[in-house]
């Protein structure tokens, strides 16, 4: 099985999914090479009108130790999106 370095280690890991009342963000502990595996911490559906407060009242504690933010739709996760949460994530530190 090939490993592939940054995925070597278990690391926390933010998903986020859209979900009827709002979007759903998943907090977890595991490998980036597997997220559906990881071992969830925290669990919480955030109104999308007032994203900033709830992320920094929810992920407050754990912003500064996540080492990858993904957003994903469904099932399918997409790193390239990372920028969208790690600005929200940004912004409500900041608020």
């Amino acid at each position: 099985m090939p490993r592939h370095h940054s995925s070597s280690k278990s690391t926390l890991i933010v998903v986020a999914t859209k979900s009827e009342s709002g979007i759903k963000f998943i907090l977890g502990k595991g490998y980036i090479s597997n997220v559906a595996s990881m071992e969830v911490i925290k669990e919480e559906v955030l109104p999308s009108t007032d994203l900033r407060r709830g992320i920094a009242k929810s992920f407050g504690p754990f912003v500064n130790e996540v080492t990858r933010i993904s957003y994903s739709y469904g099932t399918s996760i997409e790193p390239n999106r990372r920028e969208d949460i790690a600005m929200a994530f940004t912004a409500a530190m900041m608020s």
